[in-house]
């Protein structure tokens, strides 16, 4: 499969936002702007996260992402508050081409299932969030599943929950490294290398890119 390379907008209403470790946010200026800006630049997809929506539960940004269906000519994802399938219908009428699943598919994996049923799996992608760190005792690497943008802890296999996402329906991957994230010192290769192993669905990476010659290891 061709390398593609994909720009995950994180946004907090209107802005585009980035912080560190999912924490620390700072407003960059209008999402809509860089969004088009990318997408003028080449580059093959842009995912659009709203990091708020699922935190304080609130629906999908449904103007901003009408915004985005008229400025963009490449494939876009929207992530974020998404707990229905009405939400998913809205998403995909405005002129999404997939969306991104997390907290709403742990709490509900049905969701997943239906949606997977409707539109297909190549509409679907498990968005997953995944914390590590080592133990003191025996110095193994522990990775959890967090959800609602890195604010909850879920206690999850991510392997089991991996493998129980796949056979409810999705189509791809996008895997997100959150003790990585914004530090830009190199991505979690072995994290990587964990998921590709054990899944033969397409896997995008978020977290910690230094420059194009690592995305392409």
């Amino acid at each position: 499969m061709r390398k593609r390379i994909i720009s995950k907008l994180e946004v907090k209403g209107p802005n585009l936002i980035k912080g560190l470790c999912f924490d620390g946010l700072r407003s960059l200026g209008f999402a809509s702007g860089f969004a088009k800006k990318y997408n003028d630049e080449g580059i093959d997809e842009i995912i659009y996260q709203d990091i708020r929506a699922s935190l304080c539960k609130t629906e999908p940004n449904f103007s901003e992402i009408k915004k985005l269906g008229k400025l963009l000519d490449i494939p876009f994802v929207v992530s974020g508050g998404i707990t229905n399938l009405d939400h998913l219908k809205k998403i995909f009428d405005l002129g999404a081409d997939k969306v991104s699943l997390n907290s709403g598919a742990v709490n509900n994996l049905r969701l997943i299932e239906k949606a997977a049923s409707i539109y297909g799996s190549q509409s679907i992608i498990l968005s997953l969030d995944i914390f590590s760190y080592q133990e003191e005792i025996n110095n193994k690497i522990i990775r959890e599943v967090w959800i609602k943008n890195g604010k909850e802890r879920t206690e999850v296999n991510y392997m089991e929950w991996l493998k129980n996402a796949t056979s409810a329906g999705i189509g791809e991957i996008c895997l997100t490294s959150i003790a990585h994230d914004g530090l830009a010192q190199g991505a979690d290769l072995s994290l990587i290398k964990e998921i590709c192993n054990n899944s033969d669905l397409p896997v995008i990476y978020c977290g910690g890119m230094i420059d194009k010659q690592e995305a392409c290891h």
